[in-house]
């Protein structure tokens, strides 16, 4: 049988100057020397991430109030914008109200007008049923509902 391998424990009682190889930074630095310059700028990107927006550095006082100021003109525009698709909404619904009363208005002056004649305005009442019926059930009724 063999015997079995003692594990070794890491040490955390060393110096903070050895990397997590065990070498120390006197060491990295001797063998960073032999290292052309190209890639010893590579590494230290790689070691420093990204680097920072050059941009990030030139904001000031000033740009963050211009864009505060921005977007509380945003805000304010879209306020007035949906308070205009109300007033849209509003006109809109008054609209058909007066388009409704229209039609209810033609259609009593024609059931008092052709009274008598009930040959010409069983037609022309039907008629007119089947279009409002139409009109609510592809257009307006129907659109308005929501399917759940």
């Amino acid at each position: 049988m063999s015997e079995p391998v003692e594990q070794t424990k890491p040490n955390h009682s060393e110096s903070p100057e050895t990397t997590a190889q065990g070498m120390s930074q006197d060491e990295v630095v001797e063998i960073m020397k032999d290292v052309p310059p190209q890639i010893q700028q590579m590494m230290a990107s790689f070691m420093m991430g990204p680097p920072p927006n050059p941009i990030m550095n030139k904001i000031n006082e000033k740009h963050i109030d211009k864009a505060m100021d921005l977007a509380g003109q945003a805000i304010e525009n879209n306020h007035i914008i949906d308070n205009r698709e109300l007033d849209i909404k509003s006109s809109n619904r008054w609209f058909a109200f007066a388009v409704l009363s229209l039609i209810l208005v033609v259609l009593v002056i024609l059931v008092i007008k052709l009274q008598d004649k009930p040959e010409v305005l069983l037609p022309i009442i039907t008629g007119l049923v089947g279009l409002g019926a139409g009109a609510m059930g592809g257009y307006g009724y129907g659109k308005s509902k929501t399917v759940s």
